[in-house]
């Protein structure tokens, strides 16, 4: 039996399956954490418009968009790129990561991060790296079911034009040895 169930690399055509996907993913995840008024701004044509320009010429050749997906149904999605945290070298950073309500726990979670894990690899990153925010407990959970630690770093992100903020935790994976012996 053939599973219809994958990830591929996203294509600038994809841009508004991924907006409408996102929107989505943002009103569950963020519902407690955002203001109204800035999740009122995350709408499906926002989001397709920035992927669509990403898409189309992204921020560097190491940047990749993956997409899970059901037959020809977008499900899921995983941002991956070089990281630009100063106090780490040689590390990718998943940048956006998440699966349609509808359809978690049916293993695309897993592709994704896996797909994120080869295209870390394929930058030669040593680490990979995700900032999640402390509200969410399943994503974390979800990290660290697959070989991520919290290593202690946390920032604050301002989130809207009153200075309402959002915590986050990195959370970081080891892809190959550090040990330099000869």
């Amino acid at each position: 039996m053939t599973s219809d169930r994958g990830v591929r690399g996203a294509l600038p055509a994809d841009a508004d399956d991924v907006g409408r996907l996102q929107a989505a993913l943002w009103a569950d995840a963020f519902a407690a954490d955002l203001p109204e008024a800035v999740l009122a701004q995350c709408t499906p044509a926002a989001f397709s418009a920035a992927w669509r320009t990403s898409l189309s010429d992204p921020p560097s050749p190491g940047h990749v968009l993956w997409l899970a997906h059901e037959g020809s149904t977008v499900v899921g999605l995983s941002a991956v790129g070089p990281s630009d945290d100063p106090d780490l070298h040689n590390a990718a950073e998943i940048l956006v990561m998440g699966v349609d309500v509808d359809h978690r726990e049916r293993g695309h979670g897993s592709r994704l991060l896996a797909a994120s894990v080869e295209q870390a690899r394929t930058l030669s990153a040593a680490l990979l790296v995700a900032w999640v925010p402390f509200s969410q407990e399943t994503v974390r959970a979800f990290l660290q079911g697959a070989g991520f630690a919290p290593d202690g770093a946390r920032r604050t992100r301002v989130v809207d034009p009153q200075g309402r903020t959002l915590g986050e935790a990195r959370m970081v994976a080891q892809l190959s040895s550090t040990d330099t012996t000869p």
